[in-house]
């Protein structure tokens, strides 16, 4: 700006270093927002590369637990118990007692 200024000399009109002066404060304020927009494009990329990590070790514990679980014998299963009266019937010992 204040190159500008000198080789336009003291014989410059106003209007032209005043014109210079709104050009340059002009261009820092759009390298300002330049500088902004990257630096929240910069931070959504971490924010996504950070998500994605997270899914992979998730992902990956998941098929861990997966592979154990089917390499494990079935101990989770209950084993077979006396079997429940059929619904509707009466416990033993209550047949034929009265109330319908």
């Amino acid at each position: 700006l204040q190159r500008g200024e000198k080789s336009l000399g003291e014989s410059a009109p106003i209007e032209s270093v005043q014109g210079l002066r709104l050009l340059a404060k002009t261009l820092a304020r759009t390298a300002s927002a330049a500088r902004c927009g990257a630096d929240e494009s910069i931070s959504a990329a971490t924010s996504a590369l950070e998500l994605c990590c997270s899914l992979v070790a998730l992902d990956r514990e998941w098929r861990m637990e997966k592979a154990q679980a089917a390499e494990a014998p079935t101990e989770a299963t209950p084993a077979p118990g006396p079997e429940a009266p059929p619904q509707g019937s009466e416990p033993s010992g209550m047949e034929g007692t009265g109330d319908p």
